[in-house]
């Protein structure tokens, strides 16, 4: 776990609005506390906005610069894929909405989430295959797409975990909106529906928040009027849900406030808590049969597996190797379908 120094540096340089001005903290010739910093902010996806912050404070240094060529370089990946979606919105009526951005946070994403009405998936896919782009992964638990310089695609026509769906069609498409990012522009999510679909994905995709998600979340949670939000998750039926995740993102930013140790980034939300909302689930005329159950304690076990591992100094050598994360992938999708999960 890294140590509570190199975390409060990290969550200082990315927090929105705070201005770049030299710390007490900050060791300007302490490289090898830098890159230990760098190293964090690479697990939360929070390079891009450090690697700028630390410029801004006049910082020079050969890996940071080789920081920001390889973030300017997965940038233009990104602005070719939203070129595409923009070309097949236009050419061919087929409407998409990206989905769970933080834009509060200067930052490339790894990959882009896409929601796709159901019936215009099959056309949707063959358009992405004739641009050049690569079936990554095909399923109901995941459909991905990568390949020809653009970034990794994940087309999703429904948010369903453990049998439940969490937003309907109709509410996202009310909710879409016109943004711009770096120079082009293209269909996102207002606010209000941004802000529980991070946080149902968070809690119910892979169980953990990166502290970019976190810090965007409590932006929204203090930018945004959020009543709307938990109004349609108690009409949805997952409101208690809901209720219990906003209480633990406040639990999390009181230990970050005290400077506890028990706190650390990416997030892993605990076992209990995570079965504990399920339960709520059940409450609310919601059942889980026996073998979900017994595939959802094995999808929190691997999970589980696999955070510990991307903080061990055998993970980066594994992800060069790309067969064994594939593999590990691949048992969660098969996992995550038995116990119910539904994305396209």
């Amino acid at each position: 776990m890294p140590d509570q120094k190199t975390l409060r540096l990290l969550l200082y340089l990315a927090t929105p609005g705070n201005k770049a001005t030299a710390t007490p903290e900050l060791d300007l010739h302490n490289q090898s506390f830098l890159k230990s910093v760098v190293k964090l902010a690479r697990a939360n996806g929070l390079l891009l906005c450090v690697a700028n912050r630390l410029e801004e404070l006049g910082i020079k240094s050969p890996f940071i610069t080789d920081i920001k060529l390889k973030e300017e370089a997965k940038q233009k990946c990104y602005i070719k894929t939203l070129h595409l979606l923009n070309q097949i919105e236009k050419n061919h009526g087929l409407r998409y909405i990206v989905i769970k951005l933080c834009s509060s946070v200067p930052h490339v994403p790894r990959d882009i989430d896409i929601f796709l009405s159901p019936a215009d998936r099959p056309k949707f896919s063959r358009l992405l295959i004739e641009n050049g782009m690569k079936v990554v992964y095909d399923s109901v638990a995941e459909s991905s797409y990568a390949g020809n310089g653009h970034m990794e695609l994940d087309i999703y026509t429904s948010i369903i975990y453990a049998n439940k769906s969490f937003f309907d069609e109709d509410f996202l498409w009310k909710a879409r909106l016109r943004e711009e990012k770096w120079g082009t522009e293209y269909d996102s999510l207002q606010p209000y529906a941004n802000y529980p679909l991070i946080l149902i994905h968070s809690l119910f995709g892979h169980r953990v928040v990166s502290l970019l998600d976190f810090l965007h979340l409590q932006f929204l949670r203090s930018s945004t009027d959020l009543t709307p939000s938990r109004e349609y998750a108690y009409r949805m039926g997952w409101g208690e849900v809901f209720d219990l995740a906003e209480e633990q993102l406040e639990k999390m930013q009181r230990q970050l406030n005290t400077k506890s140790k028990s706190i650390s980034f990416p997030y892993l939300f605990e076992t209990d808590f995570v079965m504990k909302c399920f339960s709520m689930l059940q409450g609310a005329g919601q059942t889980i049969s026996f073998k979900p159950t017994i595939s959802l304690r094995l999808s929190l076990l691997i999970d589980k597996l696999v955070h510990e591992l991307r903080k061990s100094p055998f993970y980066e050598p594994l992800e060069k190797l790309k067969f064994p994360g594939r593999i590990a992938t691949n048992l969660g999708l098969i996992v995550r379908r038995l116990r119910g999960d539904r994305k396209a």
